[in-house]
């Protein structure tokens, strides 16, 4: 087809009119990307950089939920209810970017950045989701939804690969422009330069190609190319996999052992296969044709059943073993929903695929977007586990100080020491030493129980006269000092033994240089406030640095010896 200019008017024109507010924000986040890159201060963050970041949020989370609505108004008769509705998602999405920024910039926030990430992105996953699906709801089959979602996949795909090769061709030729007449052009020029092709254009190229005239399409697509793909590719692949899993599965049969922990994700791989693969032959089931593709789509799930229960077996034991963490309780969830759909693969046969990505985000959303979460709750279940060993046990008082709880700490049953350890340590780690601080006044050291021989590591990690020294301090309840107004974060820095790198002042206390500054270490303090916040002195006096991690090797505290090596994370605050 040839391409013209007007042609090229027409199709803006058109998505305009059925995707405007997608393409306001599309614009607006093109320009927020232009934004982000102008008065940037390398790795500083101040107020104002954490403002823009929350923007781009915003905007981003606002691009899609327009494009949710947009779609869905085209086939509902009340027009004026999805505009409402609009509004009122829009302004949530900016209360949320609002309330995130103040979280942020709070001081006493408790943990968990993590809790907050993955509420925001079940969100972000349901909107897409429903953004592909909301329109085919009532159906009685998914015919239209396979044919619309096939199309919008090849949407995203081609609008990719033509801003991909536009963007290459454009820094190709400021590259060369660069070279040829010395312009001496920066790096930042560059990405400013390839902006419109990496944000603009393959949202415009995506909304184009989204289907309109036939997005209701009954007569069901399908392509020899992608049947031949699964035919010879995907499901050969699956079956290979089923092979090595069920040769496991005999194995621990003969062997009578208890499945391993790797299982677990080994097993969840192998069922997101089975079921891109359910997916990919739904055409082939829906016309009936009794072909080696319908009787894998039909086989496999039944396949799938026992690998589920050996996956359960493994979990379980690992809950049984160390207790609830929220990866367990994501692997649970994740396993009750495999369950779930390969038996309504079994009994419905195929016939529908909209339910399974549907219950997927119902499930995400459930147990990451409210109050009580699986990055919360495990807190609160390891707490009470806790508390009772410690009541079952009964220590004089508590809370215990070091030489205390470890002459407390030996008296115990192995199972309860290595029960009792590692939800301790996993709560210091995870929600911060004030957790653990109504059972013992130090941190938790690591490696400070060993099961093997059941005995504790009284100075962990050592050899004679040498220690291992970790410090570690939840950085999201970080109190920003006083006076200082910029911040530069310093992460997973490792400094080999090097005498240009240290310099010593007495057996527990030693500079070591970053850049331009050096950083006063001094091990006892080290210990004291492990879990808390510390701030160290710098050799630049308008500069300060708080460890967030800390781990120094192989220092003989009985000699002046350099320490072989540091582990650093943190941040500079600087006036």
């Amino acid at each position: 087809m040839k391409l013209s200019f007007s042609q090229i008017k027409q199709s803006l024109n058109a998505l305009v009119v059925r995707f405007p507010a997608t393409f306001v924000f599309s614009v607006l986040l093109l320009g927020v990307c232009y934004w982000l890159t102008m008065k940037c201060s390398g790795n500083e963050i101040n107020d104002f950089e954490l403002q823009k970041g929350f923007v781009t949020y915003f905007i981003g989370m606002g691009m899609c939920i327009s494009l949710f609505f947009e779609l869905w108004k085209e086939d509902i008769e009340n027009k004026k209810r999805a505009w409402i509705l609009y509004a009122v998602a829009i302004v949530i999405a900016a209360i949320d970017a609002f309330y995130l920024y103040q979280t942020f910039l709070s001081e006493t926030i408790e943990k968990s950045y993590e809790s907050i990430y993955l509420a925001r992105l079940a969100v972000f996953v349901a909107i897409l989701c429903g953004t592909v699906c909301v329109s085919f709801l009532k159906n009685k089959n998914d015919v239209q939804l396979w044919n619309f979602s096939w199309r919008t996949c090849g949407a995203v795909i081609i609008s990719l690969m033509i801003s991909g090769i536009l963007a290459g061709a454009s820094a190709l030729l400021i590259f060369g422009i660069d070279e040829l007449f010395s312009a001496d052009i920066s790096s930042m020029w560059y990405l400013r330069s390839l902006l419109p092709f990496m944000v603009l254009l393959p949202v415009c190229l995506f909304l184009i190609r989204i289907p309109n005239e036939n997005k209701h399409d009954d007569n069901l697509y399908g392509s020899k190319f992608y049947t031949g793909v699964t035919r010879y590719l995907f499901i050969p692949l699956t079956l290979c996999y089923l092979v090595v899993m069920y040769a496991y599965l005999c194995k621990i049969l003969f062997s009578w052992e208890l499945p391993k922990g790797t299982v677990s994700w080994m097993v969840s791989v192998m069922m997101y296969g089975m079921i891109i693969v359910e997916v990919l032959l739904y055409p082939a089931v829906q016309q009936g044709v009794k072909s080696f593709e319908c009787k894998m789509a039909k086989l496999f799930p039944w396949l799938m059943l026992p690998l589920l229960v050996l996956m359960s077996v493994a979990i379980l034991r690992r809950v049984s073993d160390y207790g609830i963490t929220t990866n367990r309780l994501y692997i649970l969830l994740e396993t009750f929903w495999f369950f779930v759909v390969c038996v309504y693969l079994i009994v419905n046969k195929n016939k529908r695929i909209l339910w399974i990505p549907l219950t997927f985000c119902l499930l995400f959303l459930l147990s990451s977007a409210q109050p009580m979460n699986f990055c919360k709750l495990p807190k609160h279940i390891m707490s009470a586990s806790v508390s009772k060993i410690i009541e079952k046990h009964a220590p004089d008082s508590l809370p215990m100080n070091r030489e205390t709880f470890d002459e407390w700490f030996t008296s115990l049953p192995a199972n309860d020491k290595k029960k009792l350890y590692g939800e301790m340590y996993y709560l210091e780690r995870e929600y911060g030493k004030k957790s653990t601080d109504q059972w013992v006044s130090f941190a938790m050291p690591y490696s400070y129980y060993d099961e093997e021989t059941d005995d504790i590591n009284r100075v962990p990690g050592v050899a004679e006269n040498r220690e291992s020294i970790y410090f570690s301090y939840n950085d999201s309840a970080l109190t920003v000092p006083q006076g200082y107004t910029k911040v530069q974060y310093i992460a997973k820095i490792k400094y080999t033994h090097d005498n240009d790198k240290y310099k010593m002042d007495s057996k527990h206390r030693f500079w070591f240089k970053h850049t331009e500054r050096d950083i006063l270490i001094d091990t006892a303090e080290l210990r004291a406030k492990n879990g808390e916040q510390l701030i160290l002195q710098t050799s630049d006096p308008n500069y300060i640095f708080i460890p967030t991690r800390l781990n120094i090797t192989r220092f003989d505290v009985t000699s002046e010896i350099f320490p072989e090596s540091i582990n650093v994370n943190g941040y500079f605050f600087g006036k």
